[in-house]
């Protein structure tokens, strides 16, 4: 078990509330039949493509706010967040399948899974000179 102060189980437990929170979020908006704005280009709906990405990079940051401050090493935290991206992506794409007007899409759980690693990258990029101190 990891060990944490109070002040550090406190931040832990409110951040992961905001995890459960942005994912009920996230399936309240997959739970509409439509989505209130639509760009298509050729078919491909550049307004849903840009809130997946935007959605999933926000839940890969929290979720590795919630790993560190939980007590991950920041590797770990930043595999943690691409694996709960990856998973939370898959069963959000799968629950679209019974909603009507939606689908399930391969392309738009990519999108997910690609929004986790870009913040994972930004995330590690902005705190490459922290390495030691988490």
């Amino acid at each position: 078990m990891l060990k944490m102060k109070k002040n550090n189980l406190t931040r832990a437990v409110l951040l992961w509330l905001l995890v459960a929170s942005w994912m009920m979020f996230i399936f309240v908006l997959s739970a509409q039949s439509t989505f209130p704005v639509s760009l298509s280009k050729g078919g491909y709906d550049v307004v849903s493509s840009l809130a997946h990405v935007g959605l999933y990079f926000i839940l890969a940051v929290i979720v590795i706010e919630a790993g560190i401050a939980s007590g991950y090493k920041r590797r770990q935290a930043l595999a943690v967040a691409l694996i709960v991206c990856a998973l939370y992506g898959a069963s959000d794409e799968w629950h679209q399948n019974f909603v009507p007007g939606r689908e399930m899409g391969l392309s738009d759980w990519l999108l997910d899974v690609l929004a986790a690693l870009i913040a994972i990258f930004f995330y590690s990029w902005l705190n490459r000179f922290k390495l030691t101190q988490r």
